[in-house]
This record gives C-alpha cells, structure tokens and sequence, in this order.
C-alpha cells in the first residue's frame, strides 16, 4: 500500500526539464519560395499545362538490354530545360536586333515595374573615369587582335564579356520566371472552374491573384 512517507516525498524528476526540452528547435534550412527538390514536378506539370511537347534535341534513350548489369554502362541523367515558346524567340531577336538602340521604357513599364529609390539607384550604370574611346589605340595592326590589345583593352573586353553574361542570365531568368507564371494563370482559372459560384469570396480572392500574376 501507499504510506505517508511516500505520499511526503517528491519525485526529485518530476520538475525537471529534459536535455531536449531546454534546446531551442531547429531552424528550416530552407528560405525560398519553393524547395529545389519540387522543381522537377513542378517542371512537369508546367509543361503538360502549357501543352509544351519536349524538343528532339536529346534523343529518347532506347530500351536497355540487360537494365540490372551497370559495371560496363552509365545511367543517362536527365536535364531539366524550361520550353521556350516561339514568341519567346521573336521577342528576344527584336530586342537583339535593336540593341545599338535605345530603348526607353513607356509609363506603364514605369508603374509597373518601379522600385524603391535605393534599388533603383544600385542599378544604374557604373562611371568610368575615361571615354572608353581613349583606350581605343589609332595605329595599324600588323599582328593578331587578341595580341595587339593592351591590358587596358583586355579588361574592358572582360567587362564588356561579364555584362554581356549578366544580361544573357537576366534573360534566362526572365524567360523561365514568365513561362511558370503563364502556366499558374491556366492552373488558376482551372481551380476557378472547380469552385462553385456560390462561392463569392473564394472567386474575389482567385481573380485578384489573377490580376496580380
């Protein structure tokens, strides 16, 4: 039975805290919009949204002979590619094609994209102390191009390589964040048909997302 000697005592472990309990909990690693881990999926139904069919660039693999033997064969990896429409394509060779031009963005670009005054001040082109026609050297050349440059000319080659490589990414970037955005309209207004009509709220906040995307 229970005596009061064991009614009087205290469990010296009942007010104690665990090793585990006194640990604060681990972050999540993750920080984006969505984990890259996703990004085939969301690859795959992006395309079939779209009705993208796959280039023939990469031939389809045939069947594999003998699939359980890899010590004289390599898995084939595929890789992930974003379709690029064929409008992508015009637009990009309108742009190239008028690149000595400029071209000013009109009052709707303005609105649409404006951004606070210290991002946009960190975009502007950089100031060169001297005209880059300075560095341009008047005497003939007898030898190779390459060889003829002076280091002058050879970093304001490797400038002019990095600026062409930052607006050949921006446009990758561009292009892959207009396809998936194209596909989440269609997936919105197939999510708006799947809702009833009695369901106002849901449609205002579907054609707002809408509106915004």
């Amino acid at each position: 039975g229970i005596t009061e000697q064991d009614l009087g005592e205290e469990d010296p472990t009942a007010g104690a805290m665990s090793d585990d309990e006194e640990l604060m909990p681990n972050q999540p690693v993750f920080t984006g919009l969505f984990k890259t881990e996703l990004f085939r999926s969301l690859l795959f139904k992006a395309k079939n949204t779209a009705c993208l069919q796959p280039t023939a660039s990469h031939p389809a693999p045939g069947p594999p002979e003998q699939a359980e033997d890899l010590i004289f064969s390599q898995p084939i990896s595929e890789v992930e590619e974003v379709p690029v429409p064929k409008m992508f394509f015009d637009l990009l060779g309108k742009q190239w094609g008028s690149a000595v031009a400029s071209v000013n963005p009109s009052n709707t670009e303005r609105r649409l994209y404006n951004v606070v005054q210290d991002y946009a001040t960190s975009l502007n082109t950089p100031m060169v102390d001297d005209p880059v026609t300075a560095l341009v050297s008047q005497t003939q050349v007898t030898t190779e191009p390459e060889e003829a440059l002076r280091p002058e000319d050879k970093r304001i080659e490797q400038v002019l390589k990095k600026s062409h490589q930052a607006d050949a990414w921006a446009i990758k970037t561009s292009t892959s964040a207009s396809f998936f955005v194209r596909a989440s309209l269609r997936w919105l207004r197939h999510l708006k048909e799947l809702i009833p009509n009695s369901n106002v709220r849901a449609h205002q906040d579907l054609a707002k997302v809408m509106a915004a995307t």
